[in-house]
């Protein structure tokens, strides 16, 4: 993988933080060597795809078609992060063509003051476990950059 980011099929890098930095150079990077789709599921609405584009313009490739392999959802609560993993679960098994699926800003999204702790906690612990599940059957290149990585570690 360029950007030394040394990403694995059926693996989940996960990098301690709060940028999407990491996730969009993914993106870009998985989609230039494999041609295929890129989903990047974002829980701090960080995503900056003039940041992608600058990204492509440094590799000479054709931006529209780099850009047109991302897929970008956005949550606000955690019920919706919860949602937007069910519909990519849903997503993945009906379509062939992503190589990637990235998440930015899980554990923040699951720490809202309308949720009751536990709550939060079984919420999360249901999202890290189906993001896995899904790297490993659908062979993809997982990468998440959150405030506690470790959840989503074997």
């Amino acid at each position: 993988m360029k950007h030394s980011l040394y990403l694995s099929k059926g693996k989940i890098k996960t990098i301690e933080g709060r940028t999407h930095e990491p996730v969009s150079m993914a993106a870009v990077s998985v989609i230039e060597e494999t041609g295929e789709r890129a989903l990047i599921l974002d829980g701090s609405r960080t995503v900056d795809p003039y940041f992608m584009v600058r990204q492509i313009k440094e590799s000479g490739e054709p931006i529209d078609e780099i850009l047109e392999k991302i897929t970008i959802a956005r949550a606000f609560t955690a019920y919706q992060f919860k949602d937007l993993v069910d519909r990519s679960e849903d997503k993945l098994n009906r379509e062939d063509e992503f190589a990637m699926i990235g998440l930015i800003g899980v554990s923040p999204i699951f720490e809202d003051d309308e949720l009751d702790d536990e709550e939060g906690k079984w919420l999360r612990s249901k999202v890290s476990r189906k993001v896995k599940n899904l790297v490993m059957k659908h062979s993809l290149y997982g990468i998440v950059v959150d405030t506690e990585p470790s959840i989503f570690k074997d």
